[in-house]
């Protein structure tokens, strides 16, 4: 990770003007991502404080693993269907997508926090697939709710107080009647998700991982 280095008055025009770019917008997933860095070392510190509490989250404070260097995608697509790691690797692949693309935290000094921080987006994945949220828009702002609820990142809530003007308006009404709650009470009610070794469950039983981390998938009728 390289951090840059920039004074209060430069992180102060950054975080403003950066905020207001990624308001109008959304998909502008470096933007989300300098914001998230630059108003997040509060939640950060909490989120550090939480995972120094168990043994798990100690010892990823202390690894520090990173995704790209953890798996074999090609060992992945040889586990059984019923696994949580071949349904992640389904997913990177229906999908086009790869552990490697999530950006590199540039502005957070504490070395420790920035790990938090990307940790955070390189799960960010995982979670998806756990909660069998789709990486629609609609699924993201859910997503984003629930990342927020259960992590305390300011980010997340503006990503999700912003996000929704690219929803239909019944995507709307649903988002608040339905996806936000389930967001609220499924985040509040499962383990901490950032002091998981996911690396060492891929190779097992995808809903007997998602019972172990108390989650619950996304209601189909609401996909």
């Amino acid at each position: 990770m390289t951090f840059q280095r920039l004074g209060f008055l430069g992180r102060s025009i950054l975080t403003v003007s950066a905020s207001i770019m990624a308001i109008t917008n959304p998909t502008r997933a470096d933007l989300v991502a300098t914001v998230g860095e630059l108003t997040g070392v509060e939640a950060l510190r909490k989120l550090r404080d939480r995972l120094s509490r168990s043994p798990q989250g100690r010892e990823i404070l202390k690894q520090r693993p990173r995704i790209e260097q953890t798996i074999c995608r090609e060992k992945l697509a040889q586990l059984e269907p019923n696994t949580f790691g071949y349904r992640y690797e389904m997913f990177l692949a229906r999908h086009q997508f790869s552990p490697l693309e999530r950006p590199i935290v540039r502005f957070i000094q504490d070395e420790e926090l920035a790990y938090i921080m990307q940790r955070y987006r390189e799960v960010h994945d995982f979670w998806h697939v756990l909660l069998e949220i789709p990486p629609t828009v609609q699924g993201e702002v859910i997503l984003k709710w629930f990342e927020g609820f259960h992590t305390g990142l300011p980010f997340c809530f503006l990503a999700g107080c912003t996000s929704p003007f690219l929803l239909s308006p019944q995507q709307q009404w649903k988002l608040v009647q339905h996806d936000i709650p389930w967001a609220f009470h499924t985040a509040r009610n499962c383990v901490d998700l950032l002091s998981i070794e996911y690396e060492k469950l891929l190779d097992r039983d995808f809903f007997q991982v998602q019972k172990q981390l108390a989650l619950v998938s996304f209601p189909q009728e609401n996909k």
